[in-house]
């Protein structure tokens, strides 16, 4: 109970105190509420940022932290390998580093000064991912491709496109899906594809998203509709979607 915990949650204001009022026996474990630029942005990051004594590690998951995430629906968890100390503060700071500092710079808050100075003084030079983060907002300028799908097209960029290969397909998933416009070209086979591919008008896209059955026979049952939204009046109001649409199917296992 001695080890320093920060959560960062959206709340509002009176579930924010009761949920402290919950955890007055644990000194250690502080709360930051992030503010929330726009009305239609939402704080929806899942990742722990692991500090050791002698190195740390960061953890991203598509998973909530509740038990029934865990329990009960499929998740993705990916785990960075261990970073250590580093020997050279004069060194400079791996790509990821910069996007990883960049991300918690965008809060805006002292609070997580503390996770950048311990985060600058460990060696990431060796991993070459890339973190593409989002934030609530509107961008413009020289912010307009650090977030979202945009920075991700400006990374692929950078690579030359030695990442994606010409004849790939593009399959997405989502847990969720709203309006994307009247026309496919009007947002999801322009922008939003030529982040994603090296030629978009030869590249097919399938979307993975669950069927009534899928979410009928799951664990939860019908309960589990709750956290895959996607309303009957967005949905036809864009049709076309349905041609691009596909269930993931697993036909063997081990």
């Amino acid at each position: 109970r001695s080890i320093p915990i920060l959560i960062v949650v959206k709340f509002e204001k009176n579930q924010l105190l009761n949920f402290r009022e919950q955890f007055l026996a644990f000194p250690n474990i502080k709360f930051f509420c992030p503010n929330l630029p726009i009305p239609f942005g939402t704080h929806h990051t899942k990742m722990l940022l692991l500090f050791y004594p002698d190195g740390m590690r960061v953890v991203i998951t598509t998973a909530n932290f509740i038990p029934v995430d865990w329990g009960k629906k499929t998740q993705g968890v990916w785990i960075s390998p261990y970073f250590p100390l580093r020997d050279n503060k004069v060194e400079p700071l791996s790509r990821f580093q910069q996007d990883l500092i960049e991300y918690l710079q965008a809060y805006r808050a002292k609070v997580f000064d503390f996770s950048i100075e311990k985060i600058l003084k460990h060696e990431m030079r060796n991993i070459t991912v890339r973190l593409i983060a989002s934030i609530p907002g509107y961008h413009t300028g020289d912010q307009l491709e650090r977030w979202g799908h945009l920075k991700m097209k400006k990374v692929l960029q950078q690579t030359k496109n030695k990442i994606v290969k010409s004849d790939w397909p593009l399959i997405a998933q989502f847990s969720s899906i709203g309006a994307l416009g009247k026309n496919p070209k009007d947002w999801l086979e322009s922008e939003w594809k030529r982040s994603f591919t090296v030629s978009p008008q030869d590249t097919p896209l399938s979307i993975v998203f669950p069927t009534v059955e899928n979410v009928r026979t799951s664990l939860e049952g019908y309960s589990a509709g709750k956290s895959i939204p996607y309303s009957s009046k967005t949905c036809k109001n864009q049709l076309y979607l349905t041609r691009y649409l596909h269930q993931w199917k697993c036909e063997r296992h081990g």
